[in-house]
């Protein structure tokens, strides 16, 4: 699992996309040669694919690949849509999905924590608190926040938020069947991988440390 791992710690450094002003994620060639990743893992062929504004609690876009096809969720509904290398669209999957309101404590704690990230104080908090505040947010959470795509072409979602102390993933297949629900520890969870049996993800542990973590998927007997 290490070359994963540092395939992705790699990915982190140098994301190869910009957001333009029509929300479209557009592949920036002039960055492609310094994407540290495996060439087999390459975007390349990529033009533009549907996103998403940023919005705190909102929507954000999520992206997989497996093989020639590109799998892209924007968060604004229960669905993936499958594209080819060169952005055409092969298909999409539809899932189930429960909506999840979102309080104003919740969001009123997320913006405060916001805040302490950035060390902000005094006059330059409140004026930060007020903007943040005034932008609201969605009435229910995304249906999935990150996604992953094993090579046996099963669709993982990452449905928890930051805040959660546990990472919550729905296992979908191709045709939009939810085949299995886990629960794992750890807070600030982040999808990176999933495998054909096993699940890569980062999260802060119990003591306040950050870790990478490899999970190993099996299939109940029958």
């Amino acid at each position: 699992l290490a070359p994963a791992v540092h395939r992705h710690l790699g990915f982190f450094r140098q994301v190869p996309f910009v957001d333009d002003e029509d929300h479209r994620l557009v592949l920036r060639d002039d960055l492609v040669d310094e994407l540290l990743v495996d060439a087999r893992d390459s975007l390349g062929g990529v033009a533009a694919v549907p996103a998403t504004a940023n919005q705190m609690f909102g929507p954000a876009p999520s992206i997989a690949v497996r093989g020639e096809e590109l799998y892209v969720g924007t968060g604004r509904q229960p669905s993936i849509d499958v594209y080819d290398r060169r952005g055409r669209p092969l298909r999409r999957i539809t899932f189930p999905s429960r909506p999840v309101p979102i309080s104003t404590a919740a969001f009123e704690g997320a913006v405060e924590e916001l805040l302490d990230a950035g060390r902000l104080v005094g006059e330059q908090r409140a004026q930060q608190r007020a903007a943040l505040l005034k932008r609201g947010f969605p009435p229910e959470y995304p249906p999935y926040r990150l996604i992953a795509v094993a090579p046996n072409g099963m669709v993982w979602l990452l449905t928890s938020q930051m805040r959660d102390s546990v990472a919550h993933l729905r296992a979908v297949s191709d045709n939009g069947n939810v085949v299995a629900e886990v629960d794992l520890p750890g807070e600030n969870a982040w999808l990176l991988e999933a495998g054909d049996d096993y699940l890569l993800l980062s999260y802060v542990n119990a003591e306040g440390d950050m870790r990478v973590g490899a999970f190993r998927v099996r299939r109940r007997a029958g």
